[in-house]
């Protein structure tokens, strides 16, 4: 685990999406592209919600809320979900701690 791992379990940072990257949500999922690799990203509907929230201006903890009540499950178990799927998404280089 990386520098980029030990930020991304801190509950008060704030991460955004990497500019440049063109996406959309189809059907409850969202796809990424990266231009620049032509790589394409499929992400399910829990990380679609977390992908949408990444605004650089909500927290990991308020992304981690929003999640627990737009799936009914305990705060503890979103906030493992959404620690784990931002230290994907910042080992991919997808997104940024603000």
């Amino acid at each position: 685990m990386g520098m980029f791992g030990i930020m991304s379990n801190k509950l008060e940072n704030v991460f955004g999406r990497k500019l440049g990257l063109a996406w959309q949500v189809i059907d409850g999922s969202v796809l990424i592209l990266e231009p620049k690799s032509k790589m394409a990203h499929e992400i399910n509907a829990v990380g679609s919600v977390i992908w949408q929230n990444l605004d650089g201006a909500k927290t990991v903890a308020e992304i981690s809320d929003i999640v627990a009540d737009e799936f009914e499950v305990s705060t503890e178990i979103a906030k493992a979900d959404v620690q784990t799927f931002l230290q994907d998404l910042t080992e991919k280089e997808l997104v940024q701690c603000q």
